[in-house]
């Protein structure tokens, strides 16, 4: 091609561009704003685990204490039999035996942390004492459930014979 040649088909590309834009994509197929979007919501994520997993190892009396109890109220959520619902029951009160215990042989023990730890420890029983009730309610229920298939099959081989 000659020169003018060159220049004759960029002139006729860009005049034919400037009448007929055309939607140019960025170099990873997405709008600024699907970016901008995906980036704070990676952020958010990110930030959200970061916090839950520090919250994991905090103390009464620390800053992430009510984040941990937060979170553990959030996973008794998908318990679904009252089994289940004992069993988280007695795994958080023996999580606050355990704090206890770090507390006391760290000397970080004052009467403030008490006074949560003693809240909590109340709340936490209390818990257990209706999710104990809520098992033995069900186990009644199977019982009476049992006795009356029992009976059932009694009175069918009576019949029968």
């Amino acid at each position: 091609m000659t020169d003018g040649e060159v220049r004759q088909m960029r002139a006729y590309l860009h005049s034919n561009s400037m009448q007929h834009p055309a939607f140019v994509r960025t170099p990873l197929g997405m709008s600024w704003y699907v970016k901008t979007a995906s980036t704070a919501l990676s952020m958010l994520l990110l930030t959200a685990g970061g916090i839950t997993y520090g919250a994991q190892q905090a103390l009464p009396g620390d800053a992430l204490y009510s984040v941990k109890l937060h979170i553990e109220e959030v996973k008794g959520i998908a318990n679904q039999t009252p089994k289940e619902k004992l069993l988280q029951q007695q795994t958080r009160l023996m999580t606050r035996f355990d704090e206890i215990e770090i507390l006391v042989k760290t000397g970080a023990m004052t009467s403030e942390k008490q006074a949560v730890v003693t809240e909590q420890l109340a709340s936490h029983l209390d818990k257990v004492a209706s999710a104990v009730a809520d098992v033995e309610k069900e186990l009644k229920t199977e019982n009476t459930e049992a006795q009356n298939i029992t009976a059932k099959s009694d009175v069918t081989e009576a019949i029968a014979t």
